[in-house]
């Protein structure tokens, strides 16, 4: 089914790749679309256990956003991996946690 105002099919619209031969044509036509950005940009590994963070901000009596996990991982790959640099740095294999 096309998108009559568009021309496209549904699925074009939807992923952004509307007029390009996929996601190789974005590349080549040096264009930049959401859907591929997205992909482009994983988001990193989750380190947090989701339950024990949402649990920390339900007993102060608040609630948390959909995207709190995410954010408080990425905070504690920002912390681990200058924890990693101070150690290698430092010339040891082994991060202590005076490294933090």
């Amino acid at each position: 089914m096309k998108n009559e105002d568009r021309g496209t099919s549904r699925k074009e619209f939807l992923t952004g790749t509307a007029g390009v031969a996929g996601v190789a044509g974005v590349a080549a036509a040096g264009l930049t679309r959401p859907a591929v950005a997205a992909r482009a940009s994983k988001p990193k590994e989750i380190v947090v256990v989701g339950s024990k963070v949402k649990e920390v901000i339900r007993e102060a009596g608040l609630r948390s956003d959909g995207e709190l996990v995410q954010a408080v991982s990425d905070k504690v790959h920002e912390v681990l991996g200058a924890a990693i640099k101070r150690c290698t740095s430092n010339g040891r294999s082994t991060v202590r946690p005076y490294d933090l």
